[in-house]
């Protein structure tokens, strides 16, 4: 069983499981679109909070979630947290 994500005392239960554009289309803004489009769906649903998850190494993936505003919240082995308050 997973362990839960807790951020600011609250357990954190949604989470973004995949985001990918195709090496030909980034840099276009679809990511960040994306992205959007999954805050404003979890602020429907009046959730404070969602995470995901990133392996340690993959600095680009790291830098793109930390423009977009999600803070690294704790490493799990080979794997990196990221929470986004909305």
């Amino acid at each position: 069983m997973n362990q839960p994500v807790i951020y600011k005392t609250v357990e954190v239960k949604p989470m973004l499981i995949a985001i990918a554009v195709d090496s030909s289309a980034r840099q276009g803004g679809i990511g960040r679109a994306l992205v959007q489009a999954v805050d404003d769906f979890f602020r429907q649903l009046s959730q404070p909070f969602y995470y995901l998850d990133t392996r340690v190494e993959n600095i680009t993936a790291r830098a793109f979630y930390q423009r977009l505003g999600f803070v690294e919240h704790e490493r799990r082995g080979r794997n990196l947290i990221l929470v986004k308050e909305l």
